[in-house]
């Protein structure tokens, strides 16, 4: 918690700072956008350091984008439209996965991504190991009918065009009962990050991180509150620095589903800022992922809200001419140029963003305090208990005693009394029968103590 605090603290700071030095975004030609993402240049005259141009590819459902994959990308697509035959002899065709390399804002000539295994799963859904030989990816399972995460391996490392050898279960951190989806995973490949309505989320869907230890993925953490919100989260990618891009409806932006980059910061992220108004807008911006080989273009999709909305995929590249210091690096220039748009009204949004953290921190010590007071509450009450009936079975045990002591002597006086009375030796053969069948009785019901007690008088008469 407080390594949440101090990130917060830090990215406030440096917000300001860099707010305070008022970052220059340099003019220029208009950006390439498509229908519905609106004019880059804005109210300030000044145009943004990217290029946001339309990509001419259909997004196939499932599916919601991309994923860079070697030299190109992997997309969902109906194999009606890929083979090379006349459309009469294929009816509808099957959704497969494709790969192509990219031809400015087409793709080129596409080959199928897995043709020794069928892979109809979304591709944004998917992340590579830096080899590409080591793949993630997320389907249905079959025990509980919810998203899964599963792990594969290349069957011909090394080919655009291979194979996969798929691990039949999932990896071994994902319950039944809730959907773990869309992982990413860092240029090591020791980190991954996934969205997940695992039991301890915020929301809906929440951000939760694991770390490959030994070969073995530990269990996941949440991401915390500076990053889930009480809406979803979705859709992470990792940058080659680790940076994070997310989807989420949660964090303040311009409606629906906007895309958020957070600044890694050792081994937590800083506050989750704003892709700004020139990629996000009321449309839901999704699915965003970025070449982390090459650092110089990204792609995202812009949606309807309607349940079956139409979709555009766009291309995110550099402009010439930008003052980030790297006119490649597009993280860098997505950064500033989110830092660009913070003004005072925006600084007054992240501090009261800052003051519902600190009150939710605060709430959760309170309501950890109150936990563990009612947990000791609750102790010294079993444990109080647990006395009390250890006294009150001492207490039984007692009377019991008391009462077989009371009933031994009187079965002795009754004895006697009875042996004195008795007229012949038959009667006394009879009245010993019945002391010696009373002993059994006793021996098999363990009065063990009644009977030594009747041992000892009958020894002394």
């Amino acid at each position: 918690m407080k390594r949440i605090i101090s990130g917060i603290l830090l990215t406030y700071v440096l917000i300001r700072l860099i707010s305070s030095c008022a970052t220059e975004v340099p003019s220029g030609s208009v950006s390439n956008m498509g229908s519905g993402k609106g004019t880059p240049n804005d109210k300030t005259g000044f145009s943004i350091p990217v290029k946001i141009d339309t990509f001419r590819l259909d997004i196939l459902p499932p599916s919601s984008g991309v994923q860079f994959f070697r030299d190109g990308i992997v997309f969902l697509s109906l194999s009606k439209n890929e083979e090379k035959m006349l459309s009469r002899h294929l009816s509808f065709g099957t959704a497969q996965a494709y790969y192509s390399e990219i031809k400015d804002s087409v793709t080129g000539q596409h080959m199928t991504f897995s043709p020794s295994v069928s892979f109809p799963y979304p591709c944004e859904a998917t992340a590579f190991a830096n080899d590409f030989n080591t793949m993630y990816f997320t389907r249905i399972s079959g025990s509980d009918k919810r998203e899964k995460i599963y792990h594969a391996e290349s069957a011909s490392p090394g080919n655009n065009q291979q194979g996969w050898i798929m691990d039949a279960e999932p990896l071994s951190f994902c319950r039944n009962g809730s959907n773990y989806s869309h992982p990413a995973v860092s240029a090591d490949g020791k980190i991954m990050i996934f969205a997940s309505d695992n039991p301890g989320s915020s929301g809906g869907m929440d951000l939760f991180i694991t770390r490959k230890i030994n070969e073995k993925w530990n269990e996941p953490k949440n991401l915390g509150i500076a990053i889930n919100t009480e809406g979803n989260e979705f859709f992470p990618s990792l940058d080659a620095e680790n940076n994070l891009f997310f989807s989420s409806d949660g964090h303040s932006g311009s409606g629906g589903y906007d895309i958020f980059m957070s600044k890694a910061e050792g081994t937590g992220w800083g506050i989750p800022l704003n892709l700004t108004r020139h990629i996000n807008t009321q449309k839901d911006e999704v699915a965003f992922t970025l070449d982390r080989n090459e650092g110089n273009q990204a792609f995202f999709t812009a949606r309807q809200k309607s349940r079956n909305g139409e979709m555009q995929l766009y291309r995110l590249t550099p402009k010439k001419g930008t003052l980030t210091g790297d006119n490649t690096n597009l993280s860098k220039i997505l950064y500033s140029l989110a830092l660009s748009e913070i003004d005072s009204i925006e600084v007054k949004k992240i501090m009261g963003k800052l003051e519902a953290v600190r009150i939710r921190i605060d709430r959760i010590k309170a309501d950890s305090i109150e936990a563990s007071r009612t947990e000791a509450e609750r102790a010294n009450i079993a444990r109080m208990k647990a006395e009390s009936t250890e006294k009150a079975r001492i207490e039984a045990e007692r009377t019991k005693a008391a009462r077989n002591k009371a009933d031994s002597i009187q079965a002795v006086k009754i004895y006697r009394a009875k042996l004195k009375s008795a007229k012949d030796s038959t009667e006394v053969a009879r009245i010993k029968a019945d002391r010696d069948e009373a002993e059994r009785v006793l021996t098999q019901t363990g009065l063990k103590s009644r009977k030594l007690k009747l041992i000892e008088l009958k020894q002394k008469g």
